[in-house]
């Protein structure tokens, strides 16, 4: 959005809540929107355009629109991504019968680093994401459980899968 004045514009949240707050001193316009829902991902992005959308018609600018869809096409994204994330704590898991089976022919260090990069270096890139984004766990978990039981499921099932493994290899070792 362009305007040829000033635009003072500010949005806030709380759990459940969202608000927006925009305003045109010049022209003296100005609209608050209150939402009772707070989707981080999603359907706050698309608040904030309703509300641009609405100031645009007051200003009697074309509105940029949302359409239905966009709600739902960008979580199946989200989602996507979400199981696209799961992937490399699933798929060995899936496949520790054939890993079983490949034991006695593998490399010892080449078995070992593999073992320690998925299972234990990978859960804990997971769980250190939100550190590294400076968001409490608390925090994200009031704004995007979702993103939270998705990234702790990941690192427990990856940890699991390490845990089966070592004990695995432990038990052919002693043999």
């Amino acid at each position: 959005m362009d305007y040829e004045e000033r635009l003072l514009y500010h949005s806030g949240l709380v759990k459940n809540y969202f608000s927006i707050m925009a305003l045109l001193p010049d022209s003296g316009l100005g609209i608050v929107t209150l939402y009772n829902m707070n989707d981080y991902f999603v359907a706050n992005n698309l608040s904030t355009t309703l509300t641009i959308d609405v100031l645009n018609i007051l200003m009697g600018v074309e509105p940029s629109g949302v359409w239905n869809s966009d709600y739902l096409i960008y979580h199946f994204l989200i989602n996507l991504v979400f199981c696209l994330a799961l992937l490399p704590a699933i798929i060995p898991l899936l496949r520790l019968r054939r890993w079983k089976s490949t034991l006695a022919v593998r490399r010892p260090l080449r078995l070992f680093i593999e073992s320690i990069t998925l299972h234990f270096l990978y859960p804990l890139l997971l769980l250190s994401i939100p550190p590294l984004l400076r968001t409490p766990y608390s925090a994200a978990w009031e704004y995007a459980a979702d993103v939270i039981i998705v990234t702790v499921t990941g690192a427990v099932l990856a940890l699991i899968c390490g845990a089966v493994k070592l004990a695995i290899w432990v038990r052919n070792r002693v043999k």
